[in-house]
């Protein structure tokens, strides 16, 4: 007999071990904070056993307060809604660009592009708005799309004043490496 396979009763077998609540968090504290201390080197070079034993430290002091990770269960999951989301508008914006393949958007065409882009942003916080209980009234509507258009001239202006001319039939320079 074959035994069949549920991703959702593993799962929570996973949630009654604690893994949500104890490793995961333990995990991520330790990662974020072991990682800083080596890059900045506040104990100076070489000392990645130190750094190890402060991240440790820390990541237990966290999940001892179940409070702070209760708060982190319900707030990560979000965040990591929004990292992809801008991960794939960055992808979608370097495929669209052609970036890195040497014919890169210019002028115009790279202007509505980055309009779509900030267009396709707002459509989808309008659109996740209900999901989140985000409420606004119709004179904050207003008020926030007048923000937005002022805002997008002053850069428009600003960016037409402080764009460097290119002579007519002559391309700009490449960024150098």
């Amino acid at each position: 007999m074959v035994a069949q396979f549920n991703i959702g009763e593993s799962i929570r077998y996973l949630q009654d071990l604690g893994v949500y609540e104890y490793i995961l968090p333990f995990l991520l504290v330790f990662s974020v904070v072991f990682a800083i201390l080596e890059k900045v080197g506040i104990f100076g070079e070489g000392k990645t056993q130190i750094n190890a034993v402060v991240a440790t430290v820390m990541g237990l002091l966290l999940i001892a307060e179940q409070s702070i990770v209760n708060i982190l269960n319900m707030f990560l999951p979000n965040v990591a809604m929004v990292i992809v989301v801008i991960l794939m508008f960055l992808l979608v914006a370097s495929m669209i660009s052609g970036h890195g393949s040497g014919n890169e958007l210019t002028g115009f065409v790279k202007f509505v592009t980055w309009a779509a882009g900030i267009v396709g942003v707002i459509v989808l916080v309008t659109m996740l708005a209900p999901q989140f209980n985000w409420r606004l009234s119709r004179y904050e509507t207003e008020a926030l799309i007048s923000l937005g258009v002022f805002f997008a001239l002053i850069g428009g202006i600003i960016y037409l004043v402080v764009k460097k001319p290119t002579s007519a039939g002559t391309t700009p320079p490449a960024n150098p490496p």
